[in-house]
């Protein structure tokens, strides 16, 4: 992110770096707009209007936070970059706290939605969406880094358990 030009930017969205200067006026605005984007599209491929099928939601949110999609891939590095951001920049941190409880906030709704149908476990539900976003956020970094070698089918495998053993009724 901090070697990302303006004219980067403008030449990947095809605008004037003018343009971008306009609507963004920072590299935080910038940035919590490229948060806010890959929260859309993470969104979207979820499916997480769907509250007929809250297993069905979560079976194919944890599909897609296995890295197995390329682009959910260059989002974890958004994310992981802004992640690095927060730890020593208060406004980057504040950035991604309003967007992360944007994200925290999608979850719950399906976690709730499987509660009231009986087919998610009951229980604190703020601490099952903590517990179920740490997971996968872990192991977004270690897909994305590279540092584990974790295959495609590794990663659902392990999605699947934990959905299994800590959120899904049996």
């Amino acid at each position: 992110i901090d070697k990302v030009r303006t004219e980067d930017v403008a030449d990947a969205a095809g605008v004037s770096a003018s343009a971008v200067n306009y609507h963004f006026r920072t590299k935080d605005q910038l940035l919590q707009a490229a948060l806010r984007h890959s929260l859309d599209v993470i969104a979207e491929t979820r499916h997480l209007n769907d509250s007929a099928d809250p297993i069905g939601v979560l079976r194919h949110f944890a599909r897609i936070h296995a890295g197995v999609d390329p682009m959910i891939r260059r989002v974890w590095s958004i994310w992981l970059q802004c992640w690095a951001r927060a730890a020593t920049d208060e406004s980057a941190r504040a950035n991604l706290t309003a967007v992360y409880g944007e994200w925290m906030d999608m979850i719950t709704t399906v976690i709730d939605g499987g509660q009231r149908t009986g087919t998610i476990r009951k229980g604190n539900t703020a601490l099952m969406v903590k517990s179920l976003s740490i997971f996968i956020d872990g192991l977004g970094v270690a897909r994305t880094t590279e540092h584990m070698p974790i295959t495609d089918d590794e990663a659902l495998t392990m999605l699947e358990n934990y959905l299994a053993a800590h959120i899904l009724n049996n």
